[in-house]
């Protein structure tokens, strides 16, 4: 399949790693849920044999550069790679997938990597916003054995991340 890949996704994928990019066919599977790779992976390799691909789903946004940590069956022997979760978006066919095995998934995701595409304020205060929000969040999935509790303390304070997340989209 031949799909451009824009210069700021090969500066993306420069900046985690040096391994070969990938074009990967949605293919879900039955048991499959959006946004679960990591369980939908976990259970095709248990009904199937095979084993998870750690590495990054390089989504090109219109203002920036997305790497999102995420998993896709692979037949083991080097043959077969398949995304089997379901995309958000219905219109989603394939993804661009940059391997990365220096992932050692454990439960606990990790925070979405950004490459704003222009050096405006607004943008980097946007992308700010949201990288705070995610490393929040995964500070009280590791604090609380990936069950997020959360107490008034820690309501307060995704409020006012989520609110900052707000208010910097409303001035994008």
């Amino acid at each position: 399949m031949e799909i451009e890949i824009t210069q700021e996704q090969y500066l993306m994928m420069n900046h985690i790693n040096n391994n070969e990019a990938l074009y990967i066919q949605i293919a879900p599977e039955e048991h499959a849920t959006v946004s679960n790779c990591f369980d939908n992976v976990a259970t095709k390799c248990k009904q199937d044999g095979g084993k998870p691909l750690y590495g990054w789903i390089i989504w090109d946004q219109p203002l920036f550069v997305e790497a999102e940590l995420h998993c896709i069956w692979s037949s083991g022997d080097g043959g077969i790679l398949k995304d089997i979760t379901p995309p958000k978006d219905k219109n989603d066919k394939f993804i661009l997938f940059l391997p990365d095995e220096t992932i050692a998934y454990n439960g606990i995701t990790l925070a979405n990597k950004y490459m704003p595409k222009y050096k405006e304020q607004r943008l980097l205060d946007y992308l700010s916003a949201e990288m705070n929000l995610q490393a929040f969040m995964i500070s009280l999935r590791k604090l609380y054995s990936n069950e997020i509790k959360l107490t008034k303390k820690h309501a307060t304070r995704y409020k006012e991340l989520l609110d900052q997340l707000n208010d910097a989209k409303t001035n994008l």
